[in-house]
């Protein structure tokens, strides 16, 4: 399993926790419900995010973790949907470069106040970069990369850079 999976789903059960630290203020017999949205259960499949759930409801007995699971395409507009209904599950998975736009439209919750409660030993799972508060909106840009695959590509069978005799010239 990669590290990037892991760490995914490591950053989701900790969002799960924190919600569950929300919930589990409220005394009641019944165990409290979290509502978690999102798209794992159709990307790594069913098996592992039933695991994910029941190591969690093994960890807090007194919550039931409720996987709501919708595809990728059309999350983030199902997401912003579901906030303006007042309908938006407890717990939101969510992709980096959607934080800002989601803080601004009040879609989530500062968690300071929630740390703030939790023992000092909380702190030594969360990376260091993540103990100081953020002030302002943050965005974050992503890089994609392509491996060459057509021949009208740079670098494919049957292109030349311009000026030589192949791609690959001497000294390089």
């Amino acid at each position: 399993m990669s590290s990037f999976f892991l760490s995914v789903v490591r950053n989701g059960a900790l969002c799960v926790l924190a919600a569950a630290a929300l919930t589990s203020t409220v005394a009641s017999a019944a165990p409290a419900e979290v509502r978690w949205a999102q798209w794992k259960t159709t990307e790594v499949g069913e098996k592992m995010m039933t695991d994910l759930k029941a190591a969690f409801e093994k960890e807090n007995p007194d919550v039931t973790l409720t996987l709501v699971d919708s595809p990728f395409t059309g999350f983030h507009d199902k997401a912003v949907v579901l906030f303006q209904a007042k309908k938006l599950p407890d717990v939101l998975l969510v992709q980096v470069d959607w934080v800002a736009e989601f803080a601004d439209l009040g879609m989530l919750e500062p968690l300071d106040d929630w740390i703030a409660k939790e023992p000092k030993s909380f702190m030594d799972n969360i990376p260091v970069t993540f103990h100081q508060k953020w002030r302002g909106t943050r965005a974050a840009r992503s890089r994609c990369s392509t491996t060459p695959r057509s021949s009208r590509m740079p670098g494919s069978p049957g292109r030349r850079r311009p000026g030589t005799s192949t791609w690959q010239s001497p000294g390089r």
